[in-house]
């Protein structure tokens, strides 16, 4: 419903009431804007703005103070939703929706443009690959979005997250170190760390002897030597 007509980078997958696209991050704007498709959308749907005039500086260093439209909207992101403000462009046609720095703020989003993947701050170890832009819809039906890459709680802007030591104890022994799966891909790595979690019976670290290994060494028809556990200089032994 708000997908970007371009591929710039990085985008996210996001859902606003029950519709969902992509849409670009920018480090640059210090506020979010709503593009032209989202504008539309929460008009029909009876969304509530306000006038004000903003004043702007635009990347080729322009400076105006138009009148613009600002409205309060839930953002989901992998799960997460976090109340924002948007500002809209009421006579700008064909512009994207682009999350500012307020956003990655409010939401702890953290991006590695090198590596192509983001994580939220609070969990390093779930690393999701930028999504992949996406035809805009022939109809008004919303997309279906796929949040099974990262499953989360669904949480509030204005609720801080609360942190469990249990929590993080059980968890932090479940992904993989930075050395770690350096050939594979974010995409490849956040699928290893899922099947991690889900066997985490079987990789958890501690528990009782297997009962199903052995260990002993074949001696033949001698009997066991007893040696040091490591070499000694000749002066000791």
């Amino acid at each position: 419903m708000f997908t970007c007509v371009t591929s710039p980078v990085p985008l996210f997958e996001i859902e606003v009431y029950e519709a969902t696209g992509t849409v670009c991050a920018d480090t640059g704007a210090s506020q979010s804007v709503g593009g032209e498709l989202m504008f539309k959308f929460l008009k029909n749907r009876g969304q509530k703005f306000t006038e004000l005039y903003l004043s702007m500086c635009l990347a080729d260093g322009q400076q105006s103070t138009p009148l613009v439209q600002k409205a309060t909207v839930p953002i989901t992101v992998c799960g997460r939703t976090f109340q924002t403000d948007l500002i809209f462009l009421p006579h700008a046609k064909g512009n994207r929706t682009l999350l500012g720095v307020d956003f990655l703020k409010i939401s702890g989003i953290v991006m590695n443009m090198r590596k192509n993947y983001w994580y939220f701050g609070d969990k390093p170890n779930c690393r999701i690959p930028f999504a992949i832009d996406i035809p805009l819809p022939t109809n008004d039906s919303p997309v279906e979005l796929n949040n099974s890459s990262c499953p989360t709680s669904s949480i509030s802007s204005d609720v801080p997250v609360q942190r469990n030591p249990a929590d993080e104890t059980e968890t932090s022994d479940h992904h993989l170190r930075e050395e770690e799966g350096q050939d594979l891909d974010a995409k490849e790595r956040n699928d290893l760390i899922v099947l991690l979690n889900e066997n985490k019976d079987v990789f958890r670290l501690g528990g009782e002897p297997t009962p199903f290994v052995k260990h002993f060494i074949n001696t033949g028809d001698h009997p066991p030597v007893s040696t040091a556990p490591y070499r000694i200089s000749p002066n000791r032994k």
